[in-house]
């Protein structure tokens, strides 16, 4: 199995002078409902931060829509009363947490999706399914007649309608509360020493704003200082910046560790983390990193999990194709080979990741040929990869063919010499162990 790691970087931090701005959170609901789900992954904490925060709000603007599936299509009113559901909480919760800000005060604007196929369809355009899936969901939904309901029943009868259930239908579940504010302005000077007092608890954390105290963390090359200064963020504002980073420096400092217990520590705590940024700003590529993180962790269930919450979500066909590539290359370490075949069907079949992982697929089914004509175009891209020839000489081994496997096996060697310890203990190639051929290829 083979698993390219994408690269990770600290966000950037920019601070400004100008502190106001729009706070855009998304909420989903169950299907059918309208109730706001209080628990791990909703925005509520997020929202509920944000007002405690007491910034001085202008400015409140609410929308949802509902999905076009019957249990939501049923109630032509239940995208009326996400809305409702949402200005009713955000209202209870400026009258119980803020002083600063009065309802009455607040100008608050909503608006009800109902039967929006566009935003359907925009959904669609940014998911993984292929260039002709995707043209015939937009034909059978612009150029078919019928009534709603009736449309939504023809996507039924498409082959690919269980993405639609399962990767769009959710999304369509949704609530925006979108906040406009205005803070005081701050000028920089003061941030790095200001920043070293918060962490050391010498001043108090309102000294510097949210930003200002994650920019602070770009100005130490000191990945255990970096890692200080947005636990400190993290614990002060709770910010989805914040929590990202510090997750990134947690996986950062994994790959300067040498035990695996003190590695899967880091990976699984910066897993947490990253958990912790996607529901505040719940991205496909944030949950990629989720999933990305209890991968290197081992952790399959809750990569899994959250490979499927990335695709969900919709993005660019780049990051898409990476996270079903990625997902792809779990199902095969877990033991689901025809999961991880149908996952490499929405990702770029060119990638060398996926051709070597399709090979690999071949190899555990016993398609000694097919995966021998897979990892050749392996070896078109990088014929200068030790890796592709030693897959080739095992698939030799596995056809009891001694001269083809002793032959990429060498080129193995000559292009990498550790591949020689990995043959000699390799069970693979136990019936040449003892052969000339075996012995000559790992010199």
């Amino acid at each position: 199995m083979l698993r390219q790691d994408t690269a990770l970087l600290l966000l950037p931090e920019i601070v400004s002078n100008d502190r106001s701005g729009t706070r855009v959170l998304p909420f989903y609901f169950d299907a059918g409902q309208a109730e706001v789900r209080n628990f791990l992954g909703t925005n509520v904490a997020a929202l509920e931060d944000f007002i405690e925060a007491n910034q001085r709000t202008d400015k409140v603007m609410i929308v949802a829509g509902h999905s076009p599936d019957s249990l939501d299509r049923h109630d032509p009113r239940l995208a009326d009363k996400r809305v409702r559901a949402l200005l009713n909480y955000y209202k209870k919760r400026v009258d119980t947490d803020s002083y600063l800000n009065k309802v009455r005060d607040i100008d608050f604007e909503t608006e009800a999706y109902h039967r929006r196929w566009d935003l359907f369809l925009s959904k669609v355009q940014q998911s993984a399914l292929k260039p002709a899936q995707i043209d015939s969901v937009v034909l059978l939904i612009n150029d078919s007649p019928g009534t709603y309901a009736q449309k939504e029943q023809r996507l039924h009868q498409l082959s690919f309608y269980d993405y639609l259930a399962q990767y769009i239908y959710p999304v369509m579940r949704f609530g925006t509360v979108a906040v406009r504010y205005t803070a005081p302005k701050r000028y920089d000077s003061e941030v790095y020493l200001l920043s070293k007092k918060i962490v050391e608890k010498q001043t108090e954390a309102d000294a510097l704003t949210p930003e200002e105290l994650r920019y602070s963390a770009s100005l130490t090359p000191l990945l255990a200082e970096k890692q200080r200064i947005y636990e400190t963020a993290v614990a002060n504002t709770g910010a989805w910046q914040a929590y990202y980073n510090l997750g990134a420096v947690l996986l950062m400092r994994s790959e300067k560790e040498t035990n695996p217990k003190v590695i899967r520590a880091y990976q699984r705590r910066a897993a947490v983390n990253f958990t912790l940024a996607a529901h505040r700003n719940p991205t496909a590529e944030l949950f990629y990193r989720v999933a990305n993180a209890y991968h290197q962790a081992h952790d399959h269930l809750e990569a899994l999990q959250n490979y499927d919450y990335a695709i969900k979500l919709g993005g660019t066909p780049a990051m898409l194709s990476k996270v079903f590539a990625d997902k792809a290359a779990l199902e095969i370490e877990i033991g689901q080979p025809d999961e991880a075949l149908r996952s490499l069907g929405y990702s770029n079949p060119r990638s060398y990741q996926n051709i070597m992982n399709r090979a690999l697929i071949y190899l555990l089914k016993g398609n000694y040929p097919g995966a021998a004509g897979i990892y050749e175009e392996a070896l078109a891209q990088r014929p200068q990869d030790p890796l592709v020839h030693y897959c080739l000489a095992i698939v030799a081994a596995r056809q009891h063919n001694e001269p083809a496997a002793a032959l990429h096996l060498r080129h193995a060697v000559e292009l990498d010499r550790t591949y020689a310890n990995r043959a000699v203990e390799d069970l693979e190639f136990r019936d040449f162990a003892q052969g000339k051929p075996f012995l000559e290829a790992l010199r």
